[in-house]
């Protein structure tokens, strides 16, 4: 349930940064058409990255990302909990708890692990500076660093293999990390319209915050 959470809050984050070099080309290029995803996702969650990796929490399920403000991010090990963004509202359902929570979405996805994949090339030059890493076995990855401090990541870290997004790195304030790894992952989709639609059982207690 932390993992999830967390991602949550990673989803109401709102740096505004900028970019200037080639590495942010280069990176925008790889992003430049994509406009949905659908993949397999494993999330591992490390404390105390400075004395050794220690690994606190691990999940795994699917996603579907589509632009500009649409998400359906599904957990399914070891506990089964949906975030939804549906372009006017953000919702979390705790399946365990049978209980959703729904507030209003607003301009939370910007800037986003989640939304940088689908949010093309403008948006990262706003938002991030980039610097390409060095390519390792055929991996290649760029550092963003948001202009603007936050209170939960100092910087992540996109992978790519193929030209593929493989892996989001995010590290935070406290020396912490979670990192996401793709699979399957297929990039523009056909997404169904009612994807991005939350179904969920009568007895469900539903909590609204704002509107």
């Amino acid at each position: 349930m932390k993992q999830l959470r967390f991602f949550t809050l990673l989803l109401l984050l709102l740096p505004m940064v900028a970019w200037s070099n080639s590495s942010a080309v280069r990176l925008g290029q790889l992003l430049q058409d994509v406009r949905a995803i659908e993949a397999d996702f494993m999330q591992f969650s490390f404390r105390n990255l400075d004395q050794g990796m220690d690994l606190i929490s691990e999940a795994e399920g699917r996603m579907w990302l589509q632009y500009p403000d649409q998400v359906y991010w599904q957990a399914e090990e070891p506990v089964m909990q949906v975030v939804l963004a549906d372009g006017k509202h953000l919702y979390v359902w705790d399946q365990d708890l049978e209980q959703v929570t729904r507030e209003p979405l607003g301009d939370r996805l910007k800037a986003s692990p989640a939304s940088i994949l689908i949010s093309g090339p403008d948006a990262i030059r706003r938002d991030f500076k980039v610097s390409e890493q060095e390519l390792t076995e055929g991996i290649e990855s760029y550092e963003l660093i948001p202009w603007l401090d936050n209170e939960l990541y100092t910087r992540l870290v996109l992978s790519f293999v193929a030209g593929k997004p493989k892996e989001v790195q995010i590290f935070d304030t406290l020396g912490n990390a979670t990192m996401l790894i793709f699979n399957d992952l297929n990039i523009n989709p056909e997404i169904a319209a009612d994807r991005f639609s939350l179904q969920v059982p009568e007895y469900t207690d539903w909590i609204i915050v704002g509107d």
